[in-house]
């Protein structure tokens, strides 16, 4: 594997890096004197222009074809771990697949850039994380989303930028929350992995610690939170053992930050709380929402108190049984206010 890659590298990957690689890769966009658009409707397919050695038919380059053997080279590096060749490589082969509309493996290039580039030790700096990893990751999730419906190879991508940020310590790991956050909106994972997921997420807010004797820049709260719906997902799916193992977690974060037994304060994630310890005791109990928001109480800003909506006043009902209210053209829950016939009066 080395004698090859030394090969390669002398061979094809250093000619393609000088002036003649160069004017070659120009050569696959602008043919003629026209643009590559041109020549491609010149043509009359519409497809790659001549120069291009990759056979949209079958969807592969050819094995002795330049960007194979490149493609080759960077693999060989990668499992040798001479990463910033794979990373130079690859990266350098992301402009040839994306001019021959070789979609798939412009995907895999840009992913397989990125973490080659996260594997390189070397400090990371937060302007490498923004210019280099996420526009790599960004190109692969749309390439393999959008031109290749190819949703394992975004979730693996964004998987594996996840757990490699992490372990470039405190300092990449918002960078590995707001991925994993991101993979939970792609729609595409299964009820397991949204879990799983989901208590990565916990786990990774949970490590931050912050500095200095207040702790500032923890993510304890935002861990509880996590922790929180993990156990609702878990519940969701029937499984009370880990539901009630992530909500002593979130309880015991809580405790943590007042260094006391103390409620949670919040009216709705009280009421979350109560469901799932309901559930955890009694796995039998009939599935109900978790999250009541229509009986939940709700914040009254000028008087700076909680109005419960379920205490409405009672109205005549129709004959087909529904109520109708009379409100003069407002909300029910404006209606409902304790300053509203003040407002109404004038």
């Amino acid at each position: 594997m080395e004698r090859r890659v030394v090969t390669w590298n002398d061979q094809v990957a250093s000619k393609r890096r000088g002036i003649g690689g160069r004017f070659m890769s120009l050569s696959k966009r602008w043919t003629g004197f026209g643009s590559a658009k041109g020549a491609s409707q010149a043509n009359g397919t519409g497809q790659n222009s001549p120069n291009s050695n990759f056979d949209p038919s079958r969807g592969y380059y050819s094995p002795e074809a330049p960007e194979a053997v490149m493609r080759q080279l960077a693999d060989y590096s990668f499992m040798l771990r001479d990463y910033k060749l794979a990373y130079n490589t690859y990266d350098s082969l992301r402009t040839d697949f994306s001019n021959d509309k070789a979609w798939a493996y412009h995907a895999s290039a840009n992913e397989l850039a990125g973490v080659s580039f996260l594997l390189i030790p070397q400090v990371l700096s937060t302007k490498a994380r923004s210019e280099i990893i996420d526009q790599k990751i960004e190109a692969a999730l749309y390439s393999y989303l959008t031109r290749c419906s190819l949703p394992f190879g975004a979730v693996r991508s964004i998987l594996l930028t996840v757990e490699l940020l992490v372990g470039r310590g405190p300092g990449a790991a918002e960078d590995a929350a707001k991925w994993a956050m991101k993979s939970l909106e792609l729609g595409v994972l299964s009820p397991i992995l949204q879990v799983l997921i989901t208590e990565r997420i916990a786990d990774i807010r949970q490590a931050e610690k912050g500095t200095g004797i207040m702790s500032l820049g923890s993510r304890k709260r935002q861990a509880a939170l996590w922790h929180t719906l993990a156990s609702a997902l878990w519940t969701k799916l029937g499984e009370p053992g880990h539901a009630g193992s992530r909500l002593y977690m979130a309880r015991t974060i809580v405790n943590s930050l007042c260094g006391r037994t103390m409620s949670v304060p919040f009216p709705t994630m009280s009421h979350l709380y109560s469901r799932l310890e309901s559930k955890e005791s009694n796995s039998d109990v009939e599935d109900e929402p978790l999250i009541d928001f229509d009986s939940a109480p709700v914040h009254d800003h000028m008087n700076g108190t909680l109005v419960d909506l379920t205490e409405r006043p009672k109205h005549e009902e129709l004959s087909d049984g529904f109520e109708v209210p009379d409100t003069g053209g407002f909300s029910t829950i404006e209606a409902n206010h304790p300053n509203f016939e003040k407002a109404r009066m004038g």
